[in-house]
């Protein structure tokens, strides 16, 4: 800035503006830096602790605290200044004021850069946080993932025992079609051998007719060789060894019938065991 004689200030003495208001400019200023320094301090906290949104409000209020210093920079530059054409200072007031201005300036380039680096600070623990929160949802969804590969294998597992238990009930199934199936045939052995049984009784019963139809049959003869030797008639023991014939004919048909009889109740019983 451009700074005026003594002589060339010697004509303008108005007196809007004293200089106890370019003190209140400073004193602005001083109010200005301090809500930066808490912005600073608010900042650093929610860096610290807060979310994305809490970060993105500190960052809003320390570029609104940025504003405001810029604010009452310019307005206690302009304060400093205004003195000087206002009124004829002494060199020592203008060095006074122009170093104050200097003051302002660097106090507001060192704010500046402060918002700066807090900016770049708020977006980079913003950015830490994104890659958190992406890294946190990845690992939600590769748990996901194994939950759901969990309920498949054990969806698996249960439909292997179902698969295992009805085999199992079909095992069962059959051993009691088997059990059936051998106490019928235990049953169809039980009747055989009955009618064996039968059959066999029968068969010495009709053993036991034959000899003794053949006991009788010798015994006729040796009725009739003695009373052949007694003169009986001839016609009469024609018809006793007629009776004998029959009856050993019977006797054998008899004994033929119950050989037959047994041979296929042996032949029936057959496959019956073999199953």
């Amino acid at each position: 800035m451009m700074l005026l004689s003594p002589a060339q200030l010697s004509w303008t003495r108005p007196a809007e503006l004293p200089i106890p208001e370019a003190a209140a400019a400073e004193s602005a200023a001083a109010a200005a830096a301090a809500t930066a320094a808490a912005a600073d301090r608010g900042g650093a906290l929610y860096s610290r602790r807060c979310s994305s949104r809490a970060l993105t409000a500190a960052a809003a209020a320390a570029a609104a605290a940025e504003s405001d210093l810029a604010s009452a920079t310019a307005a206690a530059s302009y304060a400093c200044c205004l003195p000087l054409y206002n009124s004829a200072v002494s060199l020592p007031q203008i060095e006074h004021y122009r170093q104050q201005q200097q003051m302002l300036s660097a106090l507001a380039q060192q704010q500046q850069q402060q918002q700066q680096q807090l900016l770049q600070q708020q977006q980079h623990q913003l950015l830490q946080h994104q890659n958190q929160q992406q890294l946190l949802q990845q690992q939600q969804q590769q748990q996901l993932q194994q939950q759901q590969e969990k309920q498949k294998h054990q969806q698996l597992l249960l439909q292997q025992q179902q698969q295992q238990q009805q085999h199992l009930r079909e095992q069962q199934q059959l051993q009691q079609q088997q059990q059936q199936q051998q106490q019928q045939l235990q049953q169809q052995q039980q009747q055989q051998q009955q009618q064996q049984q039968q059959q066999q009784q029968q068969l010495q019963e009709k053993r036991r007719r034959l000899l003794e139809a053949l006991e009788a049959r010798r015994s006729l003869r040796h009725k009739m060789a003695m009373s052949s030797s007694r003169g009986q008639p001839l016609a009469k023991q024609q018809q006793q060894q007629q009776q004998q014939q029959q009856a050993v004919r019977a006797a054998a048909a008899a004994n033929t019938a119950a050989a037959a009889t047994a041979a296929a109740a042996a032949a029936a019983a057959a496959p019956a065991a073999q199953l």
